[in-house]
């Protein structure tokens, strides 16, 4: 069985020194990658794991034959899961991975911004013009924003406006690359009412055709406690309370079904 497992959280650049990232650790990967490795690995039953980690992850002890590979951003992520994707028959992923919502793609001080939007205000008076609220988009959007140069740091001399482009959302692509791969998804939200967070799973689930959803909150995960809510189907089938539950539930329905 081959199985890929993602972890960690990916960082996006703004510059040489300065990233956005996310607070995923990787340790519930870590955590399923151990369970998986300790008790479904026997000569009649082989497992082939693919471990796709964010560089600052906690790691577990990658064992032969399974391979390790560090990504850093949402596109190197991208990357990593097309290839194999494309050059194997992956039975399995289980995408733990929180990978930014968003790239930093464009940088403008606050006093460029400012000069822009002002300019475009004296030549809508002057044409006695009315100013829209398109308008005013259309000048942040056309708006001379620095490219970034990632190997240089920004000088702090400014307040800084960037733009934010989202990332594609590299679950949608997982069943279109590879529709047999029975694909587990994670869901987090944080001090959402239980409705809303099964709400949140299931529709996960619709837009990238999961098998599962591990549905849970952040304010429910501290250390080793982490409450979660295994869905199928619109169902909870399990209710765990520790990242150990969390493995084996996931670990049993993978090997029972």
């Amino acid at each position: 069985m081959n199985i890929i497992i993602t972890a960690g959280g990916t960082s996006e650049t703004i510059d040489a020194v300065r990233k956005i990232t996310n607070t995923s650790t990787g340790l519930l990967a870590k955590k399923i990658y151990t369970v998986l490795v300790d008790t479904t690995q026997t000569p009649h039953n082989p497992i082939h794991i693919d471990y796709v980690a964010a560089k600052n992850a906690r790691l577990p002890k990658i064992r032969s034959p399974h391979k390790l590979y560090t990504v850093t951003d949402t596109k190197s992520v991208e990357t990593v899961l097309s290839e194999l994707l494309e050059s194997k028959k992956v039975d399995v992923m289980i995408h733990c991975m929180a990978v930014s919502d968003y790239y930093v793609s464009k940088i403008q001080t606050e006093t460029q911004l400012a000069t822009e939007l002002l300019s475009l205000f004296e030549q809508r008076d002057t044409l006695s013009q009315e100013l829209s609220l398109d308008d005013i988009l259309d000048t942040l959007r056309n708006s001379s924003y620095h490219q970034l140069d990632k190997c240089n740091k920004l000088v702090s001399k400014d307040s800084l406006y960037l733009r934010l482009n989202e990332t594609p959302k590299l679950i949608q692509k997982v069943k279109k690359q590879s529709p047999s791969t029975r694909l587990i998804g994670f869901k987090l939200l944080h001090n959402a009412p239980q409705e809303d967070l099964l709400q949140a799973a299931n529709m996960m689930a619709l837009t990238s055709r999961c098998e599962l959803v591990i549905a849970n909150d952040l304010s429910s995960i501290h250390g080793d406690n982490h409450e979660a809510f295994i869905i199928k189907n619109g169902n909870v089938i399990d209710t765990c309370f520790t990242k150990e539950e969390i493995a084996n539930s996931i670990k049993d329905y993978l090997f029972s079904n």
